[in-house]
């Protein structure tokens, strides 16, 4: 067995130091005869001591190296270099470091510019909206009022509205001071009242003085003021059908009671016709100067 791996030994040996090629190595049983005896401890001393001039020159190299290395100085130099490039390596990690830094505190500034700017649009958007906003309560207050008188209005129109579905009964002329009547009918006689008293007021003192009244006079403006709000409230309170149908059967009172009074005179019909038209183109509200 040893004698197998002296002989493999010496053929490696062959090729690798004196450079013998492959095919022309020797066979392993010639290997094997120089090995035997006498030439096995010659083989062996070959071996460990003859080499090439290449394996001598690394040997030598490394006798070199090692012997260099021991030196204090190389060993200070080799200390001293090895601490540079630590060294070189922590400033390379302190400059990633710093690059890394200085990234991060950008993208900082950036986020912290792009939040000012966001500030100050909320803060211009807020301004903005309180000066709508205030705007918009100065219009509703300037609406209100309108607001309000609109939606009266629309009540009183409503309320005109269902008033004017109902039928109003005025009842028979002659048993009309028997019952009670009808608050259209009772508004729109007490305007026709104040109506003529207007026009007494207004008409007898051109009668007696020959000049007529102004509308600052006390009694005249009076007179004319209180008819103005019967009117007024008659038109409010009531739809215009119900004044209407009431101003008809005023009328026709009025002519009954003038067919009553004229029948004992002996006048005619033309007579009481032209009488009662006269009469109520004087209790008409349309009649009213203005």
């Amino acid at each position: 067995m040893e004698l197998a791996q002296e002989a493999r030994e010496l053929g490696c040996w062959a090729v690798e130091e004196m450079g013998v090629p492959v095919a022309a190595r020797a066979p392993e049983s010639t290997l094997r005869r120089l090995c035997l005896g006498q030439g096995a401890d010659i083989w062996a001393y070959i071996l460990q001591h003859v080499h090439s001039q290449r394996t001598v020159k690394k040997i030598r190299g490394n006798l070199l190296w090692y012997g260099h290395q021991d030196s204090p100085q190389v060993r200070q130099k080799l200390e001293l270099e090895a601490a540079v490039t630590r060294l070189r390596a922590e400033i390379q990690e302190l400059d990633q470091s710093l690059e890394l830094m200085e990234r991060d505190t950008e993208a900082q500034d950036m986020a912290m510019e792009q939040a000012r700017q966001h500030t100050q649009d909320t803060q211009r958007r807020a301004l903005l909206l309180r000066a709508q906003a205030g705007a918009m309560q100065r219009q509703q207050h300037r609406l209100r009022d309108p607001m309000q008188r609109l939606q009266n209005q629309l009540r009183r129109l409503q309320d005109m509205e269902r008033k004017a579905k109902v039928d109003v009964t005025f009842g028979s002329l002659t048993s009309a001071a028997l019952g009670l009547e009808p608050v259209v009918l009772r508004d729109v006689r007490t305007a026709c009242t104040l109506r003529a008293q207007f026009l007494q007021n207004l008409l007898l003192p051109q009668a007696k003085r020959g000049s007529l009244p102004t509308p600052h006079d006390d009694h005249f403006g009076t007179s004319y003021q209180q008819w103005l709000s019967s009117v007024e409230t008659l038109l409010t309170n009531h739809p215009p059908g119900h004044v209407l149908a009431a101003l008809e059967h005023l009328a026709a009172e009025r002519e009954a009671e003038i067919r009553s009074l004229c029948s004992g005179d002996g006048l005619g019909d033309t007579e009481i016709s032209r009488r009662a038209g006269g009469l109520w183109v004087c209790w008409s509200p349309s009649g009213a100067p203005s």
